[in-house]
């Protein structure tokens, strides 16, 4: 009766961005995190004679794209790219635009 922990191994995180999970072994059950700016989740832990840690779920990222034309703003990190402004946010800001 129930399941047999012996047998069960480390989960692995979707589209190779979100993190790992743990094994049942002392060196190899914490969760890895999930990659950074993509906010996807981080690997659940193992447990073998304790637990585990999770790891954390990574960072997101915001992107704005609006036409030039518009007028300007502030905040993020901004590039050109054709008639188009694009604001990026990889942490923490405010975006103003002065239109």
């Amino acid at each position: 009766p129930g399941w047999d922990r012996s047998s069960y191994g480390k989960g692995t995180g979707g589209s190779s961005i979100g993190g790992n999970g743990g094994g049942k072994t002392e060196g190899d059950k914490n969760g890895t995190n999930g990659a950074i700016n993509t906010g996807s989740g981080g690997g659940g832990s193992g447990h073998g004679t304790s637990p585990g840690i999770a790891g954390s779920g990574g960072s997101g990222i915001v992107i704005i794209s609006y036409p030039t034309s518009y007028g300007t703003s502030t905040g993020g990190s901004q590039t050109a790219s054709g008639s188009n402004t694009i604001v990026t946010f990889t942490s923490s800001g405010t975006w103003a635009p002065s239109w």
